[in-house]
């Protein structure tokens, strides 16, 4: 498929303007709330089985068709492979410099039907995982920030943040999106995206974040202080926008304290972190707001599901909207999860226990007909 490479600075402004035209104001929500049961069909933690292996920094995980769960981990890297009940099967491939190893792990999820693809940021490339965990070569995509893969086989990419002093919003730092047709494809620009402030890399937490999600026709990218999202239709090549009906809540002291813990997480090693935190606070204030919106995920079924809860509220709120930007449902989680996979009928996200470890859990939900 030939994708049209438009001009940067066309798709700066035009997805800085897709972005900002969102009212603030929150429209009427109608979606009706689909069953999600009580109790998780899994939760998975290794402190309650014998390995040594520990879930320290999830970054993503999959769902198979058998019921496996695959599921990367960035520190140290690592594919962790558990069976349909949840046993640890064992690591899969091996972190390393070699063919067919992984020096970095920052993000996984399924490519296509079948295929499961990682991010190795530290090489610069996407690579296909195989049955074994070995590390396929799939495409070079060179300094990223943020890479998504749909059910169709498109990979979508938010390139490097740098400052943009000659686009629409000089005090941001900006960032390219490019696609990916097929393996072994090189990328294609097809806009630019204004991100975060200019002094800050990563974002401040609570700043809004960029999020990606790649349905059948379509390349989706949010993340900015509007209740819309940007979409870049792979047919046409032509930019339009989706605007969610959802308004700004309040930041409270548990979102901030949250959203810290994440950032300090993400950023230091355990022993540095109570250092880092420090700092952090030292600089970073508590926004009177949240961000419109969280990550979106895309679906196997086409649908938009965006977060409307964040880390440090009690239970885990997502939507669905279909391609018109209508509302079509809502989950509500009876816990608080970082989301990593939305599936057909089912929710895969992780959490950690008030002892420290992290734990994946697996929530069952019942489509209603749309």
């Amino acid at each position: 498929m030939d994708t049209p490479l438009l001009q940067s600075c066309c798709c700066s402004a035009l997805i800085a303007a897709v972005l900002a035209c969102g009212a603030t104001g929150e429209e009427p929500h109608g979606a009706s709330y689909w069953p999600v049961d009580t109790v998780p069909v899994l939760d998975i933690s290794t402190e309650d089985q014998a390995s040594s292996l520990a879930l320290e920094r999830l970054v993503g995980a999959t769902r198979l068709e058998d019921g496996r769960i695959l599921v990367a981990d960035a520190g140290p890297p690592a594919l962790i492979l558990f069976d349909s009940s949840g046993i640890l099967i064992g690591e899969l491939g091996r972190a390393g410099r070699g063919p067919g190893e992984y020096r970095s792990l920052a993000w996984l999820g399924r490519c296509g039907q079948a295929r499961i693809l990682a991010w190795d940021p530290a090489r610069g490339r996407i690579v296909g995982i195989d049955r074994s965990g070995v590390a396929l070569p799939y495409a070079s995509i060179g300094r990223a920030y943020v890479v998504g893969c749909g059910r169709n086989g498109a990979i979508a990419i938010v390139g490097w943040p740098l400052p943009d002093p000659a686009g629409p919003n000089p005090e941001r730092s900006s960032a390219e999106i490019l696609f990916i047709a097929d393996s072994g494809a090189t990328p294609s620009v097809v806009g630019r995206l204004p991100l975060f402030d200019a002094e800050w890399f990563p974002p401040r937490p609570l700043d809004p974040a960029p999020s990606i999600a790649v349905t059948q026709d379509r390349l989706l990218v949010g993340g900015q202080d509007s209740a819309t999202v940007a979409a870049f239709s792979i047919q046409s090549g032509q930019w339009s926008s989706l605007r969610l009906g959802v308004s700004r809540r309040q930041a409270s002291e548990e979102h901030f304290n949250a959203a810290v813990d994440l950032f300090v997480q993400a950023m230091a090693p355990r022993p540095m972190r109570a250092e880092v935190r420090r700092q952090v606070l030292e600089r970073v204030k508590k926004p009177a707001l949240l961000p419109p919106y969280g990550s979106l995920h895309a679906d196997p079924e086409g649908l938009l599901w965006y977060e409307v809860t964040f880390p440090g509220d009690s239970t885990t709120e997502l939507r669905a909207v279909d391609e018109a930007g209508s509302e079509i449902a809502t989950l509500r989680l009876p816990r608080s999860l970082i989301v990593l996979e939305v599936g057909p009928n089912f929710v895969l996200g992780w959490y950690e226990a008030l002892s420290g470890d992290r734990h994946l859990s697996l929530y069952r939900f019942h489509r209603r007909p749309t």
